[in-house]
């Protein structure tokens, strides 16, 4: 498991009741896999962005922020902005 550097996003995590919160750690922690794998990524950010845990490229600027939280009544989303040239 990717350890916390910030208390804030721990305390975050731990108030998501389950399954909501294994979920949710399930995705973080394939979104840091995934950064890296990936050089041009570089490291991420974690912070806290409306409430919700937020992934940022702020080293490279390489990639938009990816949001993720509970959706709705019983749903899991990731939030991210996709261009499309």
């Amino acid at each position: 498991m990717i350890l916390f550097e910030d208390p804030t996003i721990e305390e975050l995590f731990s108030n998501y009741e389950e399954p909501y919160k294994s979920k949710l750690l399930e995705i973080r922690e394939l979104i840091f896999a995934c950064a890296e794998i990936n050089s041009e990524v570089g490291k991420l950010k974690e912070s806290i962005k409306w409430g919700q845990p937020t992934y940022s490229t702020l080293e490279t600027k390489s990639g938009t922020p990816i949001r993720i939280d509970r959706f709705g009544e019983s749903d899991i989303a990731i939030f991210l902005i996709v261009i499309l040239f």
